[in-house]
């Protein structure tokens, strides 16, 4: 079912991604075959 909620760009919803203290995710461009997005778990370091 699809639902019009009036946003001008669209949602990605990213679900099941456990993360740590200092990670955050980053997701990447729209890819072939549609609807397929990259997504990336990096963490920081500090020394």
């Amino acid at each position: 079912m699809s639902v019009d909620l009036g946003f001008e760009r669209r949602i990605v919803s990213v679900d099941g991604v456990e993360l740590g203290d200092l990670d955050f995710i980053d997701i990447g461009e729209l890819l072939d075959p549609p609807g397929v997005v990259p997504v990336v778990i990096k963490s920081l370091l500090f020394s």
